[in-house]
Protein backbone atom coordinates (compact mmCIF):
# COMPACT_ATOMS: atom_id res chain seq x y z
CA UNK A 1 0.00 0.00 0.00
CA UNK A 2 1.35 3.42 -0.95
CA UNK A 3 2.02 5.91 1.84
CA UNK A 4 2.16 3.47 4.76
CA UNK A 5 4.94 4.18 7.24
CA UNK A 6 6.27 2.55 10.36
CA UNK A 7 7.25 5.27 12.76
CA UNK A 8 8.72 5.22 16.23
CA UNK A 9 8.55 8.61 17.94
CA UNK A 10 11.35 8.94 20.48
CA UNK A 11 10.24 12.28 21.97
CA UNK A 12 7.68 12.41 24.78
CA UNK A 13 4.33 14.18 24.44
CA UNK A 14 5.58 16.96 26.69
CA UNK A 15 8.72 17.48 24.59
CA UNK A 16 6.69 17.60 21.38
CA UNK A 17 4.22 20.05 22.88
CA UNK A 18 7.10 22.28 23.96
CA UNK A 19 8.67 22.01 20.50
CA UNK A 20 5.45 23.33 18.94
CA UNK A 21 6.14 26.71 20.53
CA UNK A 22 9.66 26.88 19.09
CA UNK A 23 8.66 26.45 15.45
CA UNK A 24 8.95 29.53 13.25
CA UNK A 25 7.24 28.36 10.06
CA UNK A 26 3.79 26.89 9.53
CA UNK A 27 5.28 23.86 7.79
CA UNK A 28 7.57 23.04 10.71
CA UNK A 29 4.73 23.53 13.19
CA UNK A 30 2.49 21.16 11.19
CA UNK A 31 5.21 18.49 11.17
CA UNK A 32 5.64 18.61 14.94
CA UNK A 33 1.88 18.74 15.41
CA UNK A 34 1.44 15.50 13.45
CA UNK A 35 4.05 13.80 15.63
CA UNK A 36 2.32 15.10 18.76
CA UNK A 37 -1.08 13.80 17.60
CA UNK A 38 0.35 10.40 16.73
CA UNK A 39 2.09 10.19 20.11
CA UNK A 40 -0.85 11.46 22.19
CA UNK A 41 -3.59 9.35 20.60
CA UNK A 42 -1.99 6.08 19.48
CA UNK A 43 -5.25 4.11 19.71
CA UNK A 44 -6.74 6.23 16.90
CA UNK A 45 -3.74 5.79 14.59
CA UNK A 46 -3.01 2.07 14.74
CA UNK A 47 -0.24 0.72 12.50
CA UNK A 48 -1.29 -1.39 9.55
CA UNK A 49 -0.22 -5.04 10.00
CA UNK A 50 2.08 -6.51 7.33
Amino acid sequence: MVGVYRLEISKSEEELKEMLGWQKTVTDKERVQVLYLLKSKPQQYKPVPN
